[in-house]
């Protein structure tokens, strides 16, 4: 029997052109079907690059192998890669994909116009909250994606991930109505988070930005530091002091620490002395 004419060879031969593009078809639509928008895109990426990357050099091998179009199954292969091609231009290149950049300067003008919305709404979280009770809510899209909380009498987060648990409001000594206006403010200035600290009472954290792996977010204080809190500030590349109420942090973790890099640090607080 000819190899021309045998079907296993035939079934291998269709199976090596139509298989990498299966697998990126998945790989793209999961991408641009991502809940966690450019951030969870970014992280599937950077775990599973050892992944991705093949697939995608396998597959642009049998893209460009199939431009002559000679074969039927040629003529398939070419068109569904261009359709792959359009679709990774949706992803790479749409406004909807687009993270904001972020820097101690656009922190430092975001800080100026809504410092007070920033301390108004941790007071209220504080007042909302039970005593020694600890809350993390987060939205994405705006619309609540994380909702964790720790009881006063109890050092183990307790998660939820879906917009409203009635049981886990009650955890913290929080209402409906209560929750609604956090979520509310939260969307108003234009944040997606904030976690409050039971050891640390006195102020909480706002997530401000995601770029790649990194979250800038202000650590927003209900009395002026002292001297000793702003020092522990200055010395710590996450961090730097814009005033006696407000921090600046930068950090991340899925591929290493990240924090500000020193001489931007250097350079912001020389031009932004805390006062």
């Amino acid at each position: 029997m000819e190899d021309s004419n045998n079907p296993y060879k035939k079934v291998a031969i269709t199976t090596g052109h139509l298989l990498p593009l299966i697998l990126a078809s998945i790989i793209i639509i999961s991408l641009l079907r991502c809940d966690d928008g450019p951030f969870g895109a970014a992280l599937v990426l950077g775990l599973f690059w050892w992944l991705i990357l093949p697939v995608t050099i396998w597959a642009l091998v049998v893209f460009v192998r199939s431009v002559k179009m000679r074969t039927k199954l040629e003529k398939i292969v070419f068109a569904w890669g261009c359709v792959l091609l359009v679709l990774t231009g949706i992803f790479i290149f749409s406004p909807f994909n687009k993270e904001k950049p972020c820097n101690p300067d656009i922190m430092a003008e975001y800080c100026n116009e809504h410092e007070q919305e920033m301390r108004e709404l941790v007071a209220y979280v504080n007042q909302s909250l039970e005593p020694g009770a600890r809350m993390k809510l987060g939205l994405e899209k705006g619309k609540v994606k994380i909702f964790h909380v720790c009881s006063k009498n109890d050092s183990v987060w307790l998660y939820n991930h879906y917009p409203k648990n009635e049981g886990l409001m009650k955890t913290v000594g929080l209402d409906e109505e209560e929750y609604n206006n956090i979520c509310k403010k939260l969307k108003d200035m234009g944040c997606f988070s904030i976690e409050t600290h039971t050891t640390h009472v006195d102020y909480a954290t706002i997530g401000f930005r995601r770029v790649g792996f990194g979250m800038y977010s202000f650590v927003i204080y209900t009395h002026p530091m002292t001297p000793e809190e702003i020092k522990k500030y200055t010395e710590d590349l996450m961090f730097i002091p814009y005033n006696d109420h407000v921090v600046f942090q930068f950090g991340g973790g899925v591929l290493g620490i990240q924090t500000f890099m020193p001489d931007v640090k250097e350079d912001f607080m020389r031009r932004h002395p805390v006062k």
